[in-house]
């Protein structure tokens, strides 16, 4: 399990980078460096203990990234995801609220190669 400082330096590498790819400024929100409150003291035992952190300002598009944006955004600099690199990803269980380690899960294949195919 990752730090809550790396990944929130993920999270800023990913919203900066996708962020570059937009096309007007005008489809992004900036949000200011400044504190933040991290997890939770009443959640579940990963969530625990409730922490401060600081974050840099990033900005993130107003509407969610399509899977054919997110698809240039790749052809057009080289990127390649931690799922693409470690060759699984975590998939959210809905009907449990829990995260599960799928292999060969990415941004194409949310669900894993058995799953269907992101559109």
């Amino acid at each position: 399990m990752r730090s809550n400082k790396l990944g929130a330096t993920i999270v800023w590498l990913l919203t900066t980078s996708v962020s570059a790819f937009a096309t007007a400024a005008d489809d992004m929100i900036t949000f200011p460096a400044g504190s933040t409150l991290i997890g939770s003291n009443q959640g579940e035992r990963e969530e625990r203990p409730q922490l401060s952190m600081e974050i840099e300002s990033f900005k993130l598009d107003r509407t969610p990234v399509t899977t054919n944006a997110f698809s240039e955004f790749v052809d057009a600099t080289g990127y390649v995801t931690d799922a693409d690199e470690f060759g699984d990803a975590a998939v959210m269980q809905f009907g449990t609220g829990r995260w599960l380690l799928v292999p060969g899960a990415n941004w194409q294949w949310p669900q894993g190669p058995e799953g269907k195919e992101a559109s």
